[in-house]
């Protein structure tokens, strides 16, 4: 059914701003009306293009209030009479800067409470605390132009919280599923009425199943898909350490497919470990010094730092990157999950200072200085963890 209808669309600031605000304001989240001042939200016309068009429906995304949409059609703007033998558009009325806000607000009140075409739809919230979709059919109303007016029931009490409309959409031109039925089912004014209002339940259902259908692709798009959905969409990765990446799944998500063609290999491992920490890590593998173990002045040095075992890889990491212990297990979580299964890994935490015979690289975690003179008391000795500096 959505193939035949066409709707219009308000989500969004620029959207909302497209109308008169009386003690509504706009935020992030959506349109707030002030509940305790009986705010309401009167909307620019809505062109159809098309002179006596018939409206279908209005769904409405909001949270946990009560409230009332009156709604207005019509082929001619010309709605507002300001005076008694003259009407005034009413999208211009509520643009013109020569009237104050509060007559404007007068005479918008006074046109739709006293409007004889104008027709009312309340909703009301559950109280199990449901907040979402609503919809309601337009009764009776046809005309190329509509205007919407949104605003909290009078009979609510002074502590209640304020309306926030999150999207609005309007629908046209009708449809039912009482145009599939035979023709018998049409014959009758008041029984034809009542069966189409008794369908739409289920054509609203159905169009919802549609839209969602339509809009399916949406679950699968990392920069698209909500937070709630995230988790959902890594399990078809095989991300299973949900508490490593909470702040970075979405990269990791659009990244994944690339990093799995590759899984297991050392650039695989130095891309998650990019990701997490934000710097490549330099990673050592047996090869690569095996041959310097065979020189005898070498060899003890580099099974201190790598090892001697050549299912052994050594990941050297900055400790500025994983400063929390947290940190520190996430690095290592990954580095389980990540390595061959025939292989063991040693993280090793790269501090910025020389150690003696330790993890000190040059361009890494140490640099070179302007030469300068320097004198040791020959009656001290240089202990661990001290600074050289050039005073």
């Amino acid at each position: 059914m959505y193939s035949k209808c066409m709707f219009f669309s308000i989500n969004n600031e620029g959207g909302f701003n497209e109308g008169l605000l009386n003690n509504t304001y706009i935020k992030d989240e959506g349109l707030f009306i002030d509940a305790s001042k009986r705010g309401s939200y009167y909307s620019f016309s809505f062109d159809s293009q098309e002179n006596g068009t018939v409206w279908h429906m209005i769904n409405i995304w909001s949270n946990k209030m009560d409230f009332e949409v009156y709604y207005y059609a019509s082929d001619n703007k010309q709605c507002i009479k300001k005076n008694a033998d003259k009407k005034i558009d009413i999208d211009k009325f509520m643009l013109d800067s020569s009237y104050e806000q509060d007559e404007k607000e007068k005479c918008l009140e006074e046109f739709w409470e006293k409007k004889k075409d104008v027709r009312k739809m309340s909703f009301t919230m559950s109280d199990d605390g449901y907040s979402g979709n609503m919809s309601s059919l337009f009764v009776d109303t046809a005309g190329r132009y509509l205007w919407i007016r949104i605003k909290v029931p009078e009979v609510m009490g002074d502590d209640i919280k304020d309306l926030i409309i999150k999207k609005i959409r309007l629908y046209y031109p009708r449809t039912s599923f009482l145009s599939y039925l035979p023709r018998v089912y049409q014959n009758d004014a008041e029984s034809r009425d009542f069966l189409d209002r008794y369908l739409s339940i289920f054509g609203t259902i159905y169009d919802e199943f549609e839209e969602e259908i339509d809009n399916i692709s949406k679950y699968f798009d990392p920069d698209a898909v909500e937070d709630e959905y995230l988790k959902w969409l890594s399990s078809w990765l095989a991300i299973t350490s949900d508490d490593i990446w909470d702040k970075k799944r979405r990269e990791l998500l659009k990244k994944a497919p690339e990093i799995y063609k590759i899984r297991g290999t050392k650039r695989a491992i130095e891309q998650m470990i990019e990701l997490y920490t934000g710097e490549r890590p330099k990673i050592v593998e047996y090869f690569e010094y095996k041959e310097f173990l065979k020189d005898p002045d070498q060899k003890d040095r580099l099974i201190n730092l790598f090892g001697n075992d050549p299912y052994t890889f050594s990941v050297l990491i900055s400790s500025e990157c994983v400063k929390e212990n947290h940190q520190k297990i996430a690095v290592r979580k990954i580095l389980m999950e990540e390595k061959p299964g025939y292989t063991e890994t040693r993280l090793i935490l790269l501090k910025n200072s020389i150690e003696l015979d330790g993890h000190t690289y040059l361009g890494i975690n140490s640099i070179f200085m302007e030469n300068s003179k320097l004198l040791l008391d020959p009656e001290q000795s240089v202990l661990y963890n001290n600074e050289l500096r050039d005073e």
